[in-house]
């Protein structure tokens, strides 16, 4: 793995311990389960600012997240249902037409509580992007700037160059004639 595994261990333990939090049992547990994260990932051998983990703990990690998530979303279903038939059967003994009101799954489900700040982070990341791209272009607009200037300098350059390389044959053929006329006189 790459620099990409200190956000995906951060969202693995969030999940752990969003969905865990009415059980102090299971709460033991998930702590239990960030020591053999600690474990799992180890420093790399070449940097040791980044973890690396095995593929195949990786898969095994992911298949028990998976079934975590599963085993929660039904003890939440069932729990929605529970909620539900005493809601219908203290509606039923009342027997009054209540508003509707909002749903406490919407205020209490654990994914919504991790859904908003995954938002909030691709926004962050999005606009980034954007600061980047706009970055990227100012300098390649820089750099294309550069290079005409640099083109401009050489071109000129060398007609100098070729002016002086003209003067300087001028002048040494001039010499010569001097050198020899006065080697004849």
């Amino acid at each position: 793995m790459k620099q990409r595994s200190h956000p995906i261990l951060f969202i693995l333990m969030t999940i752990l311990l969003t969905t865990n939090l009415g059980f102090s049992q299971e709460i033991s547990k998930s702590l239990l389960w960030t020591d053999q994260l600690d474990t799992l990932f180890q420093p790399a051998i070449n940097s040791p600012d980044y973890l690396v983990i095995k593929k195949s703990e990786w898969n095994g990690i992911k298949e028990l997240f998976n079934e975590s998530i599963k085993a929660q979303e039904t003890q939440f279903m069932q729990r929605e249902i529970d909620r539900m038939m005493v809601d219908s059967t203290e509606h039923v003994k009342t027997s009054k037409i209540l508003p509707i009101e909002k749903s406490e799954a919407a205020t209490n489900n654990p994914l919504l509580l991790l859904l908003i700040p995954l938002i909030g982070y691709a926004a962050f990341i999005t606009f980034k992007l954007y600061a980047e791209r706009e970055r990227v272009k100012l300098n390649q607009d820089i750099l294309d700037q550069t290079e005409k200037e640099f083109q401009k300098h050489k071109k000129s350059s060398v007609e100098r160059e070729r002016k002086l390389m003209r003067e300087l044959i001028d002048t040494k053929n001039k010499l010569e004639e001097i050198n020899i006329s006065t080697q004849k006189a």
